[in-house]
């Protein structure tokens, strides 16, 4: 076999593998914060053990729902891409053949298309958002857990948006702000290291050197992810506590769950 398509083959081999170990650690995570969460709404005692056996039956069906929701989140921007696209190529076109106002609304149209279709997609990753959350706490599948997200959500997409967001925004910052102190950190270490260099130093000398800086920023950018992929889902399951406290009355049956009534 050729070295090209074998090279290619080993790298779509790896890269399939990293992507289904992050798809399954996600969900992992996702399923065990839901479940830690649920006993503390009960008021339950969360031991790793009980997490752990409620967790893994619970991974396909949180899979299934994530892939099931983006998939009909990007309906909608399929058609405004494949119209971006020929905006582009039409603008090309247009400013190879001199004509800059053709090549302006090319390209204003393929953004208002985008645009447009931006508006549905948030309104269905909105509408599907707590679903992950009814596939844990009441063991549903994925159609069933975004039909029961789809209920709890409708008449208060407004305040689901504004919240998830806030979260989202929170996360970000936090991971952001995490990341760069590390970085800093990382920083002080490595110039010294960098300082006690000869004036021709060796490619081995130089990674030496910033091994530590480059240890302790794979540090702060896993924090940070760690933060971006948790506390986002823990706030829509929040939210989805929320809303059947609100529409179902769930209040007093936690109460007395939790051994309050």
């Amino acid at each position: 076999m050729a070295r090209g398509p074998a090279l290619f083959i080993a790298f779509a081999l790896v890269a399939a593998v990293a992507v289904i170990g992050y798809v399954l650690a996600v969900a992992t995570v996702q399923a065990a914060m839901l479940t830690v969460l649920q006993d503390a709404v009960l008021g339950r005692p969360a031991t790793f053990g009980s997490v752990w056996r409620r967790t893994l039956p619970r991974i396909p069906a949180l899979i299934g729902t994530s892939l099931l929701t983006g998939l009909i989140a990007m309906v909608p921007v399929l058609p405004a891409l494949i119209l971006f696209v020929i905006g582009v190529i039409g603008a090309s076109a247009s400013a190879a053949g001199d004509s800059d106002e053709f090549a302006g609304a090319f390209i204003g149209f393929g953004v208002l298309a985008f645009l447009l279709a931006a508006v549905p997609s948030v309104w269905l990753w909105v509408k599907f958002s707590l679903a992950p959350a009814a596939a844990v706490f009441e063991k549903q599948g994925p159609i069933r857990a975004m039909r029961r997200s789809s209920q709890l959500v409708r008449g208060r997409w407004w305040p689901v948006l504004g919240i998830s967001l806030l979260a989202a925004l929170i996360a970000g910052v936090a991971a952001g702000v995490i990341q760069q102190l590390f970085s800093m950190i990382g920083l002080f270490p490595a110039m010294a290291a960098t300082v006690r260099l000869g004036t021709d130093p060796k490619p081995s000398e130089v990674l030496s050197a910033l091994a530590l800086y480059i240890a302790i920023t794979m540090v702060g950018q896993l924090i940070g992810y760690l933060i971006q992929t948790t506390f986002p889902p823990l706030v829509n399951g929040l939210l989805y506590v929320d809303q059947r406290i609100r529409k179902e009355d769930l209040a007093p049956d936690l109460a007395r769950a939790a051994g309050v009534l």
